[in-house]
């Protein structure tokens, strides 16, 4: 079984919000004006929870920025996807 069809395995069997949250590598990222990139890492806090999200963006992936958790709207484990409340500004 490859990673796409476990990941929407587990999903079926009712995985947790918090279950995909640290495990989400891989997955598709989305803002309100579409496509912002693909999560590298999860960064974890003390007690091993999932804090924020490393995005790798841009047309070549090479900026990465972090999210907090708390940027996120909506997750789809079923279709590799997170999407985020809002994008930050670039500055």
């Amino acid at each position: 079984m490859g990673a796409h069809a476990h990941a929407r395995h587990l999903f079926d069997e009712g995985w947790s919000r918090a279950y995909w949250l640290g495990r989400c590598e891989g997955f598709q990222v989305e803002g309100p004006r579409g496509r912002v990139g693909v999560v590298e890492a999860v960064r974890r806090g003390g007690d091993g929870s999932p804090t924020s999200l490393d995005i790798s963006c841009g047309v070549l992936r090479r900026r990465v920025r972090e999210v907090p958790i708390d940027e996120i709207a909506e997750m789809d484990p079923r279709d590799l996807r997170i999407v985020l409340r809002r994008e930050k500004e670039e500055s």
